[in-house]
């Protein structure tokens, strides 16, 4: 568990400053950053393979195997879901700085936890309410600051939209990852390690076929070779920065 905190700790961080880095170096393609984002699933497929022996104690009671059809739509819901989760993640950090991006994403607690309290009955604690108190402070406080414009040059429109796509993108993914808890419960009806991994790798592979299509439909394939040899730190920056963000 803290190995795995780590690297979404570490993960975001490096996420956020190479995106902002991306668009700060000559390139303002969405769908193509969106699409490099999600296509790192192929990496838990060696943990996929690897089934963990069974305790007969953690099995579910619940026996029954959803259908297929169930299966696809979820993967199917959760992948569209999660690819116009990350674009407007991308959008936020186009048009904000990193600063006031990094605060707004934080409020994705704050969405995590009223989802949880309406999907999963959450009870709010002093302690939870404090936090979250605190969460919903410091992103108003950065949002109206006065030189909001001048660290990256934007219009006031596309700042206001920048924030309205950040705010949103942290509401969506609170909401998702409490629709895919109760998914476990309701429709899954098990939460096993195998099942888990399922979910992420096929809702990830959805989602990078719509990032795909929006990338076709939009026109910006079109550009991409430009954009390499028009980015001011080379081909191969190029190419990490969609690699690590």
């Amino acid at each position: 568990m803290v190995i795995y905190m780590l690297f979404v700790l570490s993960g975001q961080a490096a996420a956020t400053l190479f995106g902002r880095l991306y668009y700060e170096r000559g390139v303002k393609s969405i769908w193509m950053a969106t699409f490099a984002q999600l296509t790192g699933f192929p990496l838990l497929f060696p943990f996929y393979c690897i089934s963990p022996p069974r305790n007969p104690t953690t099995i579910s009671i619940h026996s029954e195997q959803p259908s297929s059809i169930i299966l696809t739509l979820a993967y199917i819901s959760f992948g569209i879901f999660l690819a116009a989760d990350s674009m407007m993640y991308f959008v936020g950090i186009l048009y904000l700085p990193v600063s006031t991006f990094s605060l707004i994403c934080a409020s994705q607690l704050v969405f995590n936890t009223v989802f949880s309290f309406f999907f999963h009955s959450q009870r709010f604690t002093p302690f939870i309410i404090n936090s979250l108190a605190l969460f919903a402070i410091s992103p108003s406080l950065v949002i109206f600051q006065a030189n909001y414009s001048n660290s990256i040059k934007i219009s006031k429109e596309n700042y206001v939209f920048g924030l309205i796509c950040t705010f949103g993108a942290s509401a969506g993914y609170g909401l998702m990852l409490s629709l895919t808890q109760l998914s476990f419960k309701k429709v899954l009806k098990r939460e096993t390690y195998m099942m888990v991994l399922e979910i992420i790798i096929y809702q990830s592979l959805v989602a990078t076929c719509a990032a795909l299509v929006g990338l076709c439909n939009s026109g910006e394939w079109k550009g991409i070779k430009r954009e390499m040899q028009e980015f001011e730190l080379g081909k191969l920056s190029y190419v990490m920065s969609h690699d690590f963000g």
